[in-house]
């Protein structure tokens, strides 16, 4: 993936809240050819409704104090209640053993992760992705028709923004509503082949075809020429 087409990009014209249309282009790609449940090849999510939930997915700006008035590491002798989460003005993207429902690609900024018992530290930047495994196990019931969730999500690492960042969070409710859309297009696709050339059906037939062609909820971009697939980015964390 080309991101060269996002450095000319200066803080004022990134929207606060939200990805830009070369950003969700550039994650788009690079979820589908890195991130394992995002792949073409056992994805139970349509190109559509993963550039939908894209859409939709919050993103947070994270200021980090330069004086180095910043949060400690996770150690032993602090509860996991005193390392605040970045929706609450904190630092924590995660923190081991707390409950989480998101996956995280970051922007911009750099990320340190602390794991295992001996505190083991390592660094994470620019188009790492963090608990895509918060959306492994999701499926539908043996009859279709309601989603099964798997037990909560536990990282086994703390992972801390310590310079200033921009980062995508997307969460397990939306990979699920991405589900029910996928599951709806399916359905749709499948209706349309059913009907096939049958003239009485011609106005049903027609409504269907729409329905596929019309853009989904909060989401009208198109890929810029510029970004193409390619396989040098940073694999998931």
């Amino acid at each position: 993936l080309d991101v060269s087409a996002l450095h000319g990009l200066s803080r004022r014209q990134l929207p606060f809240g939200q990805l830009t249309p070369q950003e969700l282009s550039a994650v788009y790609f690079h979820l589908r050819g890195n991130v394992d449940i995002f792949k073409p090849e056992i994805c139970v999510l349509t190109p559509r409704a993963i550039r939908s939930i894209l859409a939709k997915a919050e993103v947070i700006q994270i200021h980090v104090d330069r004086k180095g008035n910043q949060p400690q590491e996770l150690s032993r002798s602090r509860a996991p209640q005193a390392l605040a989460d970045i929706k609450k003005g904190g630092h924590y993207l995660y923190v081991n053993s707390r409950i989480s429902e998101y996956m995280t690609v970051v922007l911009e900024g750099r990320i340190r992760i602390t794991a295992g018992r001996d505190g083991f530290v390592s660094e994470a930047g620019k188009w790492a992705v963090f608990c895509p495994e918060v959306f492994q196990g999701i499926a539908w019931d043996a009859k279709g028709r309601k989603l099964q969730e798997p037990p909560a999500f536990k990282p086994d690492f703390s992972a801390r923004v310590i310079s200033n960042a921009r980062v995508m969070r997307m969460s397990r409710q939306q990979f699920m509503e991405a589900m029910r859309q996928s599951k709806k297009e399916k359905e749709t696709k499948d209706a349309v082949i059913e009907i096939g050339d049958d003239a009485e059906d011609d106005d049903r037939k027609a409504t269907l075809l729409a329905e596929l062609a019309a853009p989904s909820e909060a989401l009208e971009s198109k890929t810029p020429d510029s970004l193409e697939a390619k396989t040098e980015l940073t694999k998931p964390v």
